[in-house]
């Protein structure tokens, strides 16, 4: 702002014109303070708004990582549960198919017994069937009036 005085008579400038200049650049300087206080009050609360920003976001990454904490934890709590569930499933129907596997041996071994069993009873009969076969056969060979001899000892068989 470049101002132009004008001369007064007794050879300087004219008091008024100077006064007006001064007052000018007070205000004009007043203005030039006034957006200066409000250019570092904005520039204050930026910094305040970034301040609290930075707050937000750290406190959210904070929260964040408690949550991916907190969930990788229930995760392998979860995990560990289910394989000792497995585990303990899987031991049970081991156990369950070693009772089964002796019972079947068991029994397996029962049968061999009674088969041996039942096969000396077959010797038995067979031997027995032998028998009568044979001395019905010498009974047969007897003449007539030893027929009664024959049935004696036939009935005598029977009792045995």
């Amino acid at each position: 702002m470049k101002k132009q005085f004008r001369k007064s008579m007794f050879g300087g400038f004219r008091k008024k014109d100077v006064e007006e200049y001064v007052n000018a650049l007070e205000e004009e300087l007043e203005k030039l303070r006034a957006e200066r206080d409000e250019g570092l009050e904005l520039m204050r609360q930026q910094k305040q708004d970034r301040e609290r920003i930075k707050k937000v976001l750290s406190d959210a990454e904070e929260q964040a990582e408690k949550i991916v904490r907190n969930a990788e934890r229930t995760a392998q709590e979860k995990t560990k549960s289910a394989n000792r569930e497995l585990r303990n499933e899987l031991n049970n129907k081991v156990i369950d198919f070693m009772t089964v596997k002796y019972n079947l041996a068991e029994f397996s071994q029962e049968i061999d017994e009674l088969c041996a069993q039942l096969k000396g009873v077959s010797d038995s009969v067979r031997s027995v069937s032998e028998e009568l076969t044979a001395k019905a056969d010498s009974l047969a060979d007897v003449p007539e009036d030893r027929e009664s001899d024959a049935e004696e000892a036939a009935e005598k068989l029977r009792n045995e």
